[in-house]
């Protein structure tokens, strides 16, 4: 598991020849993508919801209320 008081890296990298992919090392979400070939990139920002399920089935999934937004860190 990642220990994120141990980190002192602020971002993870993983790139190959044409893009490289920014993560953010506390909670590991996507954060950049840069085109190595035209120096452009593309700000990501995401969130995570979650739900709670009422009705379900195997093709029915009816949620109780609304998402709520979930804290990675």
């Amino acid at each position: 598991m990642f220990d994120e008081n141990k980190s002192s890296k602020k971002y993870m990298l993983i790139d190959n020849d044409f893009i490289e992919v920014q993560f953010d090392a506390r909670s590991g979400n996507l954060d950049r993508i840069n085109d190595k070939k035209t120096g452009k990139y593309t700000v990501v920002r995401s969130k995570f919801y979650k739900y709670n399920p009422g009705k379900s089935g195997a093709y029915l999934s009816e949620p109780m209320g609304q998402a709520q937004e979930i804290n990675v860190l």
